[in-house]
């Protein structure tokens, strides 16, 4: 007769057996579930993100393809020179800047959609600052892509003429926080290395970013976006009916699963008179909705009626905007369809612009209770101790 006993004892073992057994699966389980989550990364060609290092001053990686490059010493000094300007320019703006952002907009600041950012040449460091996580940032304006030579065959005794004005091109945006397009152009097509493709890599790079890819782009009459072989196989000009640029895909370098981002850098002239003969384009803009936009410093281009559509493409992709007064002009914004915020302070353009006062923005200062300061400054203002800042947001009855 088996006894009381020994029969709990059995049950215990049956019931201890039947936990591990249990275990083992969930383990099992959890073992297959870590598997799936620590895929390897995608391969990419390293190339390019040694090439942003180096031409944003940054200390190369370790076995960096441009070691020979490198340690050389203008590119040591162009780390010092340029590691001292990257400081200066975060304490004075971009710190201010995310802070601020963050405070006023974080649910816009989250979103992974499209930010456009028209007539800012290739200022990725500023939009990036405000709205770091998109998918994907299309931008455009007069400046050409240019081009990015074999670094490896350039002439020793001319790289340190190259690197200087890849300095000297950021000049302006670091102490003014714009791009002046002349003087870009300028000091760039001075280089082996010309064009937009350039401020882009060293902005995307010293914002902690790993560059994955750099391609030149062309739109093509169908308003799909092509990948060109070659960087000199189409010309680059504005007054022509052919659209190019660049792209560079990136991703956060601190997150080995991060995803892969994009900026397009679009060259084109966005009057009317070329617009009207490149529906396409407008097209592929317009698509971009619903998208988050972002504009300063563009020249007052958008309050002319010379560029109508180039507005109107504006205000149809984004359900959010924030911009200041060089944007678009106030008198655009249906106030049933957008709400709108203020901040700063509005005293006016500078004197190259002074045909552009709005009575309407003057007033709106004046007498919105709502208005908020900001404690950094950015603009054509600026040197001048003044800045102005407008949030719109469309109206969900107004979302499509």
């Amino acid at each position: 007769m088996i006894s009381r006993t020994l029969i709990v004892g059995l049950a215990l073992v049956a019931a201890f057996s039947g936990a591990c057994r249990q275990d083992a699966k969930n383990q099992s389980r959890q073992t297959r579930a870590d598997t799936v989550a620590v895929e390897p990364e995608p391969v990419y060609d390293r190339y390019w993100n040694d090439l942003a290092r180096y031409l944003a001053g940054l200390e190369p990686l370790p076995e960096s393809r441009l070691d020979s490059l490198e340690k050389r010493p203008e590119a040591v000094e162009h780390r010092r020179l340029l590691q001292k300007e990257w400081a200066f320019k975060d304490s004075i703006l971009l710190k201010k800047l995310e802070l601020w952002a963050e405070k006023e907009f974080p649910d816009v600041r989250k979103l992974n959609r499209t930010v456009y950012y028209p007539l800012g040449g290739p200022d990725f460091i500023t939009v990036h600052t405000l709205f770091p996580n998109a998918e994907r940032y299309v931008m455009f304006g007069l400046e050409p892509e240019g081009k990015l030579p074999d670094f490896s065959k350039i002439p020793p005794q001319r790289l340190a003429a190259n690197l200087y004005n890849a300095r000297k091109t950021l000049d302006d945006l670091i102490k003014l926080s714009f791009f002046v397009t002349r003087a870009m152009i300028g000091d760039l097509s001075r280089a082996d290395f010309s064009g937009t493709v350039v401020p882009l890599l060293q902005f995307v790079a010293v914002r902690g970013n790993t560059v994955t890819d750099v391609r030149r782009i062309l739109l093509d009459k169908t308003g799909r976006k092509v990948y060109l072989n070659r960087w000199d196989s189409i010309p680059q000009t504005t007054v022509d009916s052919v659209v190019t640029g660049v792209e560079i895909s990136f991703k956060k370098a601190d997150a080995k699963r991060a995803p892969i981002q994009t900026v397009e850098y679009w060259s084109f002239d966005a009057q009317d008179v070329y617009l009207k003969n490149q529906k396409y384009l407008t097209d592929y803009l317009s698509g971009l909705k619903p998208a988050t936009g972002y504009m300063k410093a563009g020249s007052y281009l958008l309050h002319y009626l010379t560029f109508t559509r180039a507005r109107e493409t504006v205000l149809s992709a984004c359900d959010f905007l924030l911009q200041d007064d060089t944007g678009i002009g106030l008198r655009y914004f249906d106030r049933n369809v957008w709400d709108l915020k203020f901040y700063g302070k509005y005293d006016g353009p500078i004197h190259l612009f002074k045909e552009q006062y709005q009575r309407d923005l003057a007033l709106a200062y004046q007498t919105d209770t709502s208005v908020k300061p900001i404690d950094f400054l950015m603009g054509y203002k600026s040197p001048y101790g003044s800045a102005n800042l407008m949030v719109a947001r469309k109206k969900a009855a107004a979302r499509e």
